[in-house]
């Protein structure tokens, strides 16, 4: 990919700092935490009170190929396994510059977040 960084490709890049390594297209390294673009759990109470989350089989089909891909597309780029936390629906990774542009062009990618505290 790493074509020209477009406005909404910046957008998805969620510090500065991560926005200026990506246009310098940096050799530095730093962990990201990459945030894919699925639907977000639904909860729903039933009338004894106890939640559940509400899902289709063919929504929960169609997130378990995103995450595999997005999956995919990381290693293939980084060379590494990345993490999944399920939870959070995210990957972390270790990405330079070069790499950073790539995930943020990527379309399953929502968001690239630097991994610290705010």
């Amino acid at each position: 990919m790493s074509a020209e960084l477009t406005p909404a490709t910046m957008r998805k890049l969620k510090s500065a700092e991560l926005q200026a390594r990506a246009s310098k297209a940096s050799d530095d390294s730093e962990v990201v935490l990459v945030e894919i673009d699925i639907p977000k759990p639904r909860l729903t109470k039933s009338k004894s009170g106890s939640f559940a989350i509400e899902t289709s089989m063919e929504e929960e089909a169609e997130t378990q190929h995103k995450i595999a891909d997005t999956q995919r597309f990381l290693s293939g780029l980084t060379g590494s396994e990345p993490t999944y936390l399920s939870s959070s629906q995210v990957f972390i990774t270790e990405v330079n510059g070069h790499q950073l542009r790539d995930i943020a062009q990527h379309p399953l990618v929502a968001a690239v977040w630097p991994n610290r505290k705010f």
